[in-house]
C-alpha cells in the first residue's frame, strides 16, 4: 500500500474507476490517503469518510494523476532479516478510524490496523515476533485548530505465517473539543524476531 497526498483543490471519489460512476465523497488538496491498487488511470484508495459526525474508512476511487505518493507502507512489506538468515515480510492491510462523541466533540478514538507476515524461515522452532505500529492523527478542535497525535502499539504472533491487528487508542481532551479527525500517517515495522 502506498501513501499518497491529494494535489488539487478538490478530487471526487467514485464507487467504480470510471468518471461516469457515483461521486461517493470528495478530497481536499493535502489529505492523505491510502493507495491500495492502480487500475488503468484510476487509484483505489482507502479514506476516512467522517460520514455522520463518525469516522469510518472506505474504499473508493480517485483520478491517479492527481495524486503524489509520499511513501510505501505495507504492500512489499517491512523486510526483517534474522541472524538465522531468514526473512520476516510485513505487510499492513485495512485501517479502521472509530471515535466516539461525547458532549461537543470525541471523547476518543480507536485505530485498528490490519497486518500479515510471512516468512522463508525453515527451522525446527517456532519464531516469535514482535510487531510495532505507530500511527499519527489530524485532530481537529471546535475552534478550528489542526494538531497531529502519534500513538504507537505493539503486538506478538508467533510461527513463519500469520496474521492479526493492532487497536491504537487515542484518549482526547475535553478542555478543547476535537470535531474532526483522520489518519495522517501509519508506519508499522518487525521490531524484533526471537
Amino acid at each position: 500500500m502506498v501513501m499518497a497526498r491529494v494535489e488539487v483543490n478538490s478530487l471526487n471519489i467514485r464507487a467504480h474507476p470510471s468518471p461516469e460512476s457515483d461521486a461517493i465523497g470528495s478530497l481536499s488538496r493535502g489529505q492523505i490517503v491510502f493507495v491500495v491498487r492502480v487500475v488503468g488511470d484510476w487509484a483505489e484508495i482507502i479514506w476516512s469518510n467522517g460520514n455522520g459526525g463518525k469516522n469510518r474508512t472506505q474504499n473508493g476511487y480517485v483520478a491517479a494523476e492527481f495524486l503524489t505518493a509520499l511513501r510505501q507502507i505495507g504492500g512489499s512489506g517491512d523486510t526483517f532479516t534474522t541472524r538465522r538468515g531468514a526473512e520476516f515480510i510485513l505487510s499492513v492491510g485495512d485501517s479502521d478510524l472509530n471515535c466516539r462523541e461525547y458532549g461537543q466533540g470525541f471523547e476518543d478514538c480507536e485505530v485498528s490496523l490490519d497486518y500479515s507476515y510471512r516468512s522463508d524461515y525453515n527451522g525446527n522452532d517456532d519464531p516469535s515476533i514482535r510487531i510495532e505500529c505507530e500511527v499519527t492523527l489530524s485532530l481537529t478542535d471546535v475552534e478550528g485548530f489542526t494538531q497531529n497525535e502519534s500513538r504507537s502499539e505493539t503486538a506478538t504472533e508467533h510461527g513463519i505465517e500469520n496474521s492479526g491487528s493492532i487497536d491504537i487508542d487515542f484518549q482526547l481532551s475535553p478542555y478543547s473539543p476535537i470535531v474532526n479527525a483522520r489518519i495522517s500517517d501509519v508506519d508499522c515495522e518487525i521490531d524484533d524476531v526471537y
